[in-house]
């Protein structure tokens, strides 16, 4: 069996260190350029799509704060409508008007969910 020397240990623990530090260097780099690219697509209001392609995002109109509503524990469609829809429209419109307003594909609400009344 061929014995190694002190020397010998150094030098491989040092070779093993190096390699480990540059890989931790390009680590840091690639996740500090995705940070970076992920950063300039937010502020040129870019979308990536899934299927790797891009595109400008359309302008968004902005929102009127007091048409958002935060989703209660016990509220359902009904009950918001009831409560937050105009005199002259009926619940069940109402109803219908959130749903597509928020394009809602159930009407399972979670507590939290924000929608933005008609």
């Amino acid at each position: 069996m061929k014995e190694i020397t002190y020397k010998q240990h150094t030098y491989t623990r040092r070779k093993l260190m190096v390699r480990l530090m540059a890989v931790m260097l390009l680590a840091v780099i690639g996740i500090t350029s995705g940070m970076m690219l992920h950063v300039h697509a937010m502020e040129q209001n870019i979308v990536v799509n899934y299927n790797g392609s891009s595109e400008k995002a359309a302008e968004a109109e902005p929102i009127d704060r007091s048409q958002l509503l935060s989703v209660s524990p016990g509220d359902t469609l009904w009950t918001i409508a009831k409560n937050y829809g105009p005199d002259d429209v009926s619940v069940k419109k109402y109803v219908q008007l959130i749903i597509e307003e928020n394009q809602l594909t159930s009407a399972n609400l979670q507590v939290g969910q924000v929608l933005k009344l008609p």
